[in-house]
């Protein structure tokens, strides 16, 4: 049963909770009209959420003795700080082309309940 867990379950858990939370509100952005914050209030929400994830993860580091996502262990303090910056370049982008579709697309995929 632990090996079930570990290996098949937690995998597709894990997979579930880390992709599907960025696909899925993408592909929302791209066949509704949703209502998106400024770029640059946007920019700074999504600054302001990384920093604060990424001082939680350092908490967890310096209270606990070990990384809460295995791949940290392999990686340098610095390294995991570059992936910090990664992250968030990665999630600005997604916000960037998210907003930029939604003002060229948006009235043209409303929905009828708007």
């Amino acid at each position: 049963k632990q090996w079930y867990q570990r290996r098949v379950r937690g995998n597709y858990i894990y997979h579930i909770k880390h992709t599907w939370i960025v696909v899925c509100p993408t592909v929302e952005a791209m066949v509704r009209n949703i209502r998106l914050p400024s770029l640059r209030q946007g920019f700074f929400t999504l600054f302001v959420f990384n920093l604060s994830y990424y001082i939680w993860i350092l908490i967890c580091f310096s209270v606990g003795g070990s990384w809460p996502y295995p791949f940290l262990h392999m990686m340098s303090f610095a390294m995991v700080l570059v992936f910090g910056c990664f992250v968030y370049c990665s999630f600005a982008c997604i916000f960037f082309l998210t907003h930029t579709f939604q003002v060229r697309f948006g009235k043209l995929i409303s929905t009828k309940a708007e």
